[in-house]
C-alpha cells in the first residue's frame, strides 16, 4: 500500500478523534444528560437500516491537459448500510457503495467506451459527539473490499481521429496501451480490479421523527486499486444524503 499522504492522516486522525471524544463524552456525561441527548441517535442495542444517493469522485483521475475531455471524474452515488447504535455514541454498520459512472481516459483515448463503477462492501465504527437533543456530529474509520469494473466494449468510440491503439503522446497511461496492444481480442466486456482499502467518514445526524433519522455523510475510500479505470490507484470521494430507520 501506498504511504498515506499528510491529508490522508489528517483525514484519517480527525475521524479517529471522533470516536474518542464521544466515547469520552460517553463515559463523563451525567446520567440524566445522557438520557437527554441519547434521545438523538438511539437508545442502546437499537437496529438501524438506511440508504442515501449523492455524488462520488475519483481525485486525481483526469489528467490536466488536452485529454481531460476524454475523461469523467465524477459521477452518481448509491449507499445501503445497517448496523447497531451499541449507545447513544457508538455504533457499528455495514455498508455497500456503488458509484459510477466515470470516464477512463487511458480506455477513450484507445477508443474503447470506458465506463467504470466502483463498488465497496465496508465495515464502520462510528462515533457520535451530541450537539443538541436532535443533532449529532459523527466520525468514524472503515475497512471495506473495492471493486472496480471498466467498460472494454470493443472501439464504440473509435474514429479516424483515433490511432489504432492510442492517441499520440498518450499510449503511456499506465494499464490502457497495454490492453489495447495486447489484449483487445478479448471477448469480455468488462475488466476489474479488487483490492482491500480503508477509509474514513465524517457526517451530521439529524432526528427528524421518533424513529426516523437524516444524515448527510463525506466519505472517502483510499487508495482504491484499478489500472485501467484510475491509471493505477486513487481516492474515491462520496458525499450523500441518506434516510434512516431505527427499529425498537
Amino acid at each position: 500500500m501506498k504511504i498515506l499522504k499528510f491529508y490522508q492522516l489528517i483525514a484519517l486522525g480527525m475521524s479517529l478523534l471522533a470516536l474518542m471524544a464521544a466515547n469520552a463524552s460517553a463515559a463523563n456525561m451525567p446520567r440524566n444528560a445522557r438520557s437527554t441527548y441519547g434521545h438523538n441517535t438511539g437508545s442502546d442495542g437499537e437496529w438501524y437500516v438506511g440508504a442515501g444517493l449523492g455524488i462520488a469522485n475519483v481525485k486525481d483521475m483526469c489528467p490536466s491537459n488536452s485529454f481531460a475531455s476524454d475523461c469523467d471524474d465524477t459521477g452518481g452515488a448509491l449507499r445501503v448500510f445497517g448496523g447497531m447504535q451499541i449507545n447513544p455514541f457508538f455504533a457499528l454498520e455495514a455498508s455497500l457503495d456503488l458509484n459510477g459512472d466515470y470516464q477512463a481516459p487511458g480506455a477513450r483515448a484507445a477508443g474503447y467506451d470506458g465506463s467504470t463503477s466502483s463498488y465497496f462492501f465496508g465495515l464502520n465504527a462510528i462515533g457520535f459527539l451530541p450537539v443538541a437533543p436532535r443533532l449529532s456530529l459523527y466520525g468514524g474509520v472503515s475497512g471495506a473490499f473495492s471493486y472496480v469494473s471498466v467498460d472494454v466494449t470493443e472501439r464504440r468510440y473509435h474514429n479516424g481521429s483515433y490511432s489504432t491503439c492510442y492517441y499520440d503522446g498518450y499510449d503511456s497511461y499506465n494499464g490502457w496501451y497495454y490492453y489495447c496492444t495486447n489484449d483487445r481480442y478479448d471477448d469480455r466486456r468488462y475488466r476489474s480490479d479488487s483490492s482491500a482499502v480503508a477509509g474514513a467518514l465524517v457526517g451530521v445526524d439529524v432526528k427528524v421523527a421518533d424513529r426516523f433519522h437524516v444524515r448527510a455523510q463525506a466519505q472517502r475510500y483510499f487508495n482504491v486499486e484499478s489500472d485501467l479505470g484510475f491509471g493505477g490507484h486513487s481516492d474515491v470521494d462520496q458525499f450523500t444524503v441518506n434516510g434512516l430507520f431505527m427499529f425498537r
